[in-house]
């Protein structure tokens, strides 16, 4: 076609045809980027949580606990226990349970030693082992989450869960960071 001439009909037809193409052409590659949703990237994933179930992994006893690796952490000045952590058994599960060896001892000098979890995110507690005078351990019959209660004298799990694994409602990420606070004895809300 020169410049300045009407097109004929072949012309026009032309025309047409090429500019079916060109819109096939762009309708093609539209419909191609909608018929290959992309994998949602981690971020999305991240607010899936709603829809996820948590699930517990499977807690492996420990050995017993060794009197080198206990630290003791305050309570309640009323309490006739002192209470103690096994710090070589603390570690934080992949399904963010602290689980622990837990010494409390009497004025008397008897001792009750129990391996425990505590979840931040429901705030309860878990009974896995007692400890027996031989260095074993016997499963509990009633390994079931309970509650975190904070009741005065016998407030160790609230102590725990509030002050040094899960201060402020935000876990704590390392075992050294929670066993830095029991050492100096000062839990994470006052540091």
């Amino acid at each position: 076609m020169i410049d300045g001439e009407t097109p004929g009909f072949e012309g026009i037809q032309k025309m047409m045809k090429n500019k079916r193409r060109v819109v096939t052409i762009v309708a093609a590659v539209m419909l191609a980027g909608c018929s290959t949703p992309k994998p949602p990237s981690e971020f999305e994933k991240n607010f899936e949580d709603e829809t996820k179930t948590w699930q517990e992994v499977q807690a492996e006893l420990p050995p017993a606990p060794n009197e080198r690796d206990l630290v003791v952490f305050p309570v309640s000045g009323a309490s006739h226990y002192r209470f103690s952590i096994d710090t070589y058994s603390l570690s934080i599960g992949s399904d963010g349970v602290f689980r622990y060896v837990l010494i409390a001892t009497s004025d008397q000098g008897a001792r009750n030693v129990t391996y425990e979890g505590i979840r931040c995110e429901s705030m309860e507690r878990k009974l896995y082992a007692i400890g027996q005078p031989n260095g074993s351990w016997v499963r509990s019959r009633s390994a079931v989450w309970v509650p975190i209660k904070e009741v005065g004298n016998n407030r160790q799990h609230a102590a725990l869960m509030k002050e040094y694994f899960c201060p402020e409602s935000y876990p704590a990420r390392k075992v050294s960071e929670i066993v830095g606070r029991l050492k100096v004895h000062l839990p994470a809300t006052i540091l």
